[in-house]
C-alpha cells in the first residue's frame, strides 16, 4: 500500500469568511488578498492566473475520501508521464482540502490543465488496488478513455486548444475513436 508524502508545514486557509467549496472545487490564494477564489467549474478555472498558481500553488476540496488517494493517484500519473518536476503536498488546517504545489508541467497548456483537474477528481474516488486505467474507466470520464490514455502516453499538445477550447476535457473528448484523437493530441 503506498502512502502520500506532505511536505512538513500545514497550509492554513485564511481565516475569511471563503465558505465551504463543493467537493471536487480548486481553490487559488489571491495575490493581493487574503482569500481563496474556489472554481468548481474547470472552464472557469483554466482562465486563472499562472503566475498566482505557481507562487501560491492551489487548494483541492476532496470532502471526506481524504487527501492521501488524491496525492498518490497524482503521483501515479506524473510518473507516468516522466515529469521531471513533480507536484508537492500538505495538509492544511480543514482536513477536507489539501494544498497542491502544483508542477508547472501542467500548467503550460489548457489541455494539461483540465486533464490536471480530472486526475485530481478521479483521485478522490481512487482505489489503490486498481489500475490507473480501471480508475478512469467510470463515469464520467469513460467515454473519453481512449483520449486518457493516449495523453498518458505523453501525446500531451492539443494543437487546435486554443480555436475550441470552451468546454473542457469531456465535450472535447467524449466519444472520439481513435484516428480523431491522433490529430486532438499530439508530441512535441
Amino acid at each position: 500500500m503506498r502512502t502520500a508524502k506532505y511536505l512538513a508545514t500545514k497550509r492554513r486557509i485564511p481565516a475569511t469568511n471563503y465558505g465551504f467549496p463543493n467537493y471536487g472545487s480548486l481553490g487559488t490564494k489571491e495575490q493581493d488578498h487574503n482569500y481563496i477564489s474556489w472554481y468548481s467549474c474547470r472552464d472557469t478555472y483554466q482562465r486563472v492566473d499562472e503566475k498566482s498558481i505557481i507562487k501560491n500553488g492551489i487548494f483541492f476540496c476532496h470532502g471526506i475520501t481524504g487527501g492521501d488517494n488524491v496525492a498518490i493517484f497524482l503521483n501515479l500519473i506524473e510518473k507516468r508521464l516522466k515529469l521531471r518536476v513533480k507536484s508537492k503536498f500538505a495538509k492544511t488546517n480543514n482536513k477536507d482540502i489539501i494544498w497542491v504545489k502544483v508542477s508547472p508541467w501542467w500548467l503550460k497548456t489548457k489541455i494539461r490543465k483540465s486533464f490536471l483537474t480530472m486526475t485530481l477528481r478521479t483521485g478522490t474516488k481512487y482505489n489503490q488496488k486498481e489500475t490507473v486505467r480501471s480508475a478512469f474507466n467510470k463515469p464520467p470520464w469513460k467515454t473519453t478513455l481512449p483520449a486518457i490514455l493516449f495523453f498518458l502516453k505523453g501525446n500531451a499538445i492539443c494543437p487546435v486548444e486554443d480555436g475550441i477550447w470552451t468546454h473542457g476535457w469531456m465535450h472535447f473528448f467524449s466519444g472520439k475513436k481513435t484516428p480523431q484523437i491522433k490529430k486532438m493530441l499530439v508530441k512535441r
